[in-house]
């Protein structure tokens, strides 16, 4: 599912999921509605600080960037076990 991502000073991020087998029209639609209220003016303005940060990340390319992110970190996290084992 999507991720929305918002910042003011710091990014944050907001993950939005659905339980397995969920059909792909309704995943679909899902993102769209989201993508759509993120986009909103009223939703916008009522963000005042975050509006030029408010994106939106659909589930696949979401879950691509967290097992990349996952992939990157792997190296130090062995690296803090070994650490520990000392």
């Amino acid at each position: 599912m999507p991720a929305l991502r918002s910042s003011s000073r710091r990014v944050r991020k907001k993950s939005i999921a659905v339980p397995k087998g969920v059909p792909d029209d309704i995943v679909r639609k899902l993102e769209a509605g989201i993508a759509e209220g993120l986009r909103n003016p009223e939703y916008l303005t009522g963000s005042p600080g975050d509006e030029p940060v408010i994106a939106f990340m659909p589930g696949a390319e979401w879950q691509k960037r967290l097992d990349d992110m996952s992939e990157a970190l792997r190296p130090f996290a062995e690296q803090m076990r070994a650490s520990e084992q000392k």
